[in-house]
C-alpha cells in the first residue's frame, strides 16, 4: 500500500516519482543481542527472514525501538501490526505492481 506499517501512518515507503526508498527495514526481533526484542532462540536466517521484518517510516522505527516504549511494542504486537497491514493490502486487492504506487 506504499505506507508505513504503523497503524494510521500515511508516510510512503517509496517515493513514486523517483523510486527512492524512504522506509526503514525494522527487525521485529533484533538482529543483535543488545537490540530491542532480541530472541536468542532465533538463528541468523530467521532473524533476517521476511517474517521478522517490517517496513516503517523513520519516526515509527525510532518509536518502536526506544527503550521507554519496548513494553508497549513487544514482538507479538509488531507481528500483529504487520499482519494487519498485509491484510489491508490483500483485502484491497492490490497487485505487487500497484503496491509500488501511492495509495
Amino acid at each position: 500500500m506504499n505506507r508505513c506499517a504503523f497503524p494510521g501512518c500515511p508516510t510512503p515507503i517509496l517515493d513514486p516519482s523517483t523510486s527512492t526508498i524512504l522506509a526503514e527495514i525494522c527487525h521485529i526481533h533484533a538482529q543483535s543481542e543488545k537490540g530491542p526484542r532480541y530472541n536468542p532462540e532465533q538463528n541468523s536466517e530467521q532473524r533476517h527472514s521476511l517474517e521478522n521484518l517490517i517496513l516503517m517510516c523513520r519516526v515509527h522505527h525510532k518509536i518502536i525501538d526506544a527503550i521507554e516504549n519496548l513494553a508497549e511494542y513487544p514482538a507479538q504486537r509488531l507481528f500483529e501490526i504487520k499482519a494487519h497491514h498485509e491484510k489491508l493490502a490483500r483485502d484491497a486487492g492490490l497487485t505487487p505492481q500497484q503496491l509500488t504506487r501511492s495509495q
